[in-house]
């Protein structure tokens, strides 16, 4: 990772997924346990968001035109930028312009399988016009009693996707993460010690592979 390189989005073309849960548990990552300094941008049209980061205290802004989006992170002063984008396409299409990162949360279900490949495509078109674009697939909302986590990689392995190893399993701590306006990174009861190191073996090894 060099050190111009600060940009990281997290996004993919389907909702539902566990974008913003994954964006706003990177960010707290960065600035609570690394001692980075971050700043949030918001690029959806949810505003719910905002309560949480305020009261883990990480700064943002929310930006939804992509012109001004650009020009917003390019201007931040920070270690690290984390922009949780909405669905649609032309804003991924946008971001994964000048990005330096991009992880992208799938399920590993048949139907989300299927809806992906148009993230896929879009992540594969920018790698071949950016190289040291940095992208990756994970599953999220894994169940692991279920065999569509295997699918999910054979699918992955077939179009020839960065799949990282770790995944984030569908537990009710992260759902309520939202409600209770806290990340794993934050509690010390059991549950969130185990969701807050499956998310730092996430982070590790997405940069790892930078």
């Amino acid at each position: 990772m060099r050190i111009d390189e600060k940009i990281i989005a997290v996004g993919n073309t389907k909702g539902g997924v566990g974008k913003t849960t994954t964006a706003v548990h990177l960010a707290d990552w960065l600035q609570k346990v690394k001692g980075f300094e971050v700043v949030f941008i918001n690029a959806s049209f949810q505003t719910g968001v905002h309560d949480w980061l305020d009261e883990l205290e990480i700064s943002y802004y929310q930006e939804k035109d992509p012109d001004e989006l650009y020009a917003l992170a390019e201007s931040i002063d920070a270690d690290y930028v984390v922009i949780d984008l909405p669905g649609a396409s032309e804003i991924v299409k946008e971001v994964l312009d000048y990005c330096d990162f991009m992880l992208t949360p799938v399920q590993p279900s048949a139907l989300d399988l299927k809806d992906g490949i148009k993230m896929i495509n879009i992540v594969h078109r920018k790698r071949k016009l950016r190289k040291n674009l940095h992208a990756a697939f994970f599953l999220s909302l894994v169940d692991l009693r279920s065999n569509a986590t295997g699918d999910a990689q054979a699918y992955f392995n077939k179009h020839k996707v960065n799949l990282l190893d770790t995944k984030i399993r569908r537990l009710k701590l992260i759902r309520d993460s939202p409600l209770v306006l806290s990340t794993a990174f934050r509690q010390t009861d059991a549950a969130s010690k185990l969701v807050a190191h499956e998310y730092e073996s996430l982070f590790k090894e997405f940069f790892a592979h930078a």
